[in-house]
Order: C-alpha cells, then sequence, then structure tokens
C-alpha cells in the first residue's frame, strides 16, 4: 500500500508518496500562482493560521527536502 501527503501553502504545493513502512518514495513542488487582494482594515485577517506540531500527523518534517 502506498499513502500521499500533501502540503498547500500559500504559495506552493508539495507532495510525498511513502509506502506502508514509511519509507519516501517520490516527491514533488510546485508553485502556485497567487492572486493577491487587498482586505479592507477593518476585515484583515489578524495572523496566519498554522497547525500545531501533534496535529501534523505521524509524519515528521525534514530538512533540505522539498
Amino acid at each position: 500500500m502506498t499513502y500521499i501527503g500533501i502540503d498547500l501553502g500559500t504559495s506552493s504545493i508539495k507532495a510525498a508518496l511513502l509506502d506502508d513502512r514509511q519509507r519516501l518514495l517520490a516527491t514533488a513542488t510546485r508553485e502556485l500562482a497567487v492572486a493577491r487582494r487587498a482586505f479592507p482594515d477593518d476585515a484583515a485577517p489578524s495572523s496566519p493560521v498554522r497547525h500545531p506540531p501533534e496535529r501534523s500527523g505521524p509524519f515528521k518534517a525534514s530538512r533540505g527536502r522539498s
């Protein structure tokens, strides 16, 4: 069995393909075209949304890979 992990970010999308032993089979990264929209001052978001590490599932972040 294989699993795919997808990270849909603000300016790019990243995907990783893993086997059932959690070995990395492939990765891919694509930049997204970002359409920026100005918010009225009273509707501006107060802070970016982030998920705490304990909600990111069984996968660990690794440095040096995209």
